[in-house]
C-alpha cells in the first residue's frame, strides 16, 4: 500500500513518537510510507535524521486561509502524484485539512484519524461533517474508545481500538550502574524510585515530590530520580528545597539513555493527573521489568494489572502513592516479581508486530 501519515505537532510528545515509530514499522513491512509534518517540528527533524520519506507542510496551530489553502493544495498534489491508498491523520489540524482537501480536490482515498487524548470532541454540526468524511477513528486506548462510543456525531461502526506497541528488545540492556550512580552523586542507595516524564503540570510532579517526602520519613536511604525537562523545573526545585530533601531527590534533566536509566530504578512511578491517552512511559517501565506505581489517569489502569505488575492509585493522592511505594520497598522480592510479570505482559500484549498487524488489517478493510 501507499500510505500518508500526517502529524502537525510541534514538540516531541507521545503523539509524535507514536507517528514516528508507526511509519517506520509500516515501511519495514514493505509498504510505501510518507510522513507529512509541521515545518520546524521535532518530528520533522527526527525524520530528516533518518532520511525517511517526508512532506513538509506549514500546519500552523491556528487556522489561516492562505496558509491552509497552500497546505491543502500541496497535500492534494502529493496524494494524486503518489496515489496514496490511505491518509492517516493524528491531530485535529491535519484531520480538518485532509477532509477539506478531499472534498475540494476530489481525493478518493479513505481518511483515518487516530485519537490520542482522553477528551471528547465537541458535538456540533461542524464535527459531525468532519466525521462523516472520516472512514475510521482509531482510539489508542479503551478509555478513549468509551468516550467516542458515547458520542452522537460519529457512527459507532467507524470506531476501532488499537494499542500502540513497543520494541521490548530495546530494554534488554545492561547499564553501567556504577557510572550512572556516580553521575548522579548517589552513594549507597537503599533503593531508587524513579519517574520519566516532561516537567509539566499534568505529569503530577507536585504529587511525586510530596510522595518522596512522605516515604523518606520511614525509608531515609531511598533516592528519588526525576528524568525529564520542561517549564516546571524551577517550581519542582523550589518544592524539593522547601521540604529539605534535595540530597535525596535528583533532577537528572533530559536523558537519551532511558533504557539504561530504567535499570537503576527499583520502582517506577507514573504520577499523572490527567491525559495519558496511552502512556508510553508506563509501557517502557514494564518492558524494562520495573514494578509500576501509577495513577488512574487515562489508559494507565488498562496497562498495569493492579496487584500483579504494579499498583494503581487515585490521581492527586500522594499519600496513597507513598503507601504503595513503601510496600514494594519493604518487599523487594515481590517488587521483582511484579517487574517480571510486567515485562511478560508487554511481550504478550503490546508488541510492535501486533500493533502493525492491527493497523494494516484496518487499512485493508477500507480498500476496495
Amino acid at each position: 500500500m501507499n500510505i500518508l501519515h500526517i502529524n502537525s505537532g510541534r514538540r516531541w510528545i507521545g503523539e509524535a513518537a507514536h507517528t514516528y515509530h508507526l511509519v517506520q514499522l509500516l515501511a519495514a513491512r514493505g509498504h510505501a510510507v510518507v510522513c507529512a509534518y509541521r515545518r520546524g517540528s521535532d518530528l520533522g527533524a527526527r525524520l530528516a535524521a533518518i532520511d525517511f520519506p517526508r512532506l513538509e507542510l506549514e500546519l500552523g496551530s491556528r487556522f489561516g486561509i492562505a496558509a491552509d489553502l497552500r497546505d491543502a493544495f500541496r497535500l492534494s498534489t502529493a496524494v494524486k502524484r503518489e496515489r496514496f491508498d490511505i491518509i492517516h491523520a493524528h491531530r485535529s489540524k491535519e484531520h480538518w485539512l485532509a477532509a477539506v482537501a478531499a472534498r475540494v480536490f476530489r481525493l478518493r482515498c479513505p481518511l483515518v484519524r487516530t485519537r490520542h487524548v482522553v477528551m471528547p470532541t465537541r458535538e456540533n454540526v461542524f464535527n459531525r461533517w468532519l466525521f462523516s468524511r472520516t472512514a475510521k477513528v482509531v482510539c489508542v486506548s479503551k478509555a478513549i474508545e468509551t468516550i467516542y462510543r458515547g458520542m452522537k456525531i460519529i457512527d459507532g461502526a467507524k470506531i476501532a481500538q488499537i494499542y500502540s506497541g513497543i520494541d521490548t528488545a530495546r530494554f534488554d540492556t545492561t547499564a553501567d550502574r556504577e557510572r550512572l550512580l556516580e553521575t548522579f552523586g548517589i552513594v549507597h542507595p537503599g533503593a531508587i524510585v524513579g519517574i520519566v516524564a516532561q516537567l509539566k503540570p499534568v505529569k503530577g510532579y507536585d504529587d511525586f515530590v510530596d510522595m518522596a517526602k512522605e516515604v523518606l520519613t520511614t525509608h531515609p536511604s531511598t533516592y528519588f530520580l526525576i528524568a525529564g525537562e520542561g517549564a516546571r523545573r524551577r517550581d519542582i526545585e523550589a518544592r524539593i528545597d522547601r521540604y529539605r530533601i534535595d540530597d535525596r531527590v535528583i533532577l537528572a534533566g533530559h536523558r537519551d539513555d532511558v533504557p539504561a536509566l530504567l535499570q537503576l530504578f527499583d520502582i517506577a512511578v507514573l504520577a499523572s493527573t490527567g491525559s495519558e491517552g496511552f502512556s508510553r512511559a508506563t509501557l517502557e517501565y514494564m518492558a524494562a521489568g520495573r514494578p509500576v506505581v501509577g495513577t488512574d489517569a487515562g489508559a494507565v489502569p488498562e496497562l498495569i494489572e493492579d496487584g500483579e505488575t504494579g499498583s494503581v492509585v487515585p490521581r492527586g493522592a500522594p499519600r496513597e502513592m507513598a503507601e504503595k511505594v513503601r510496600l514494594l520497598l519493604d518487599d523487594p522480592d515481590r517488587a521483582r516479581q511484579m517487574g517480571t510479570r510486567g515485562r511478560a505482559r508487554a511481550e504478550s500484549l503490546f508488541t510492535n508486530d501486533r500493533w502493525v498487524d492491527d493497523t494494516l488489517r484496518l487499512y485493508k478493510e477500507l480498500l476496495p
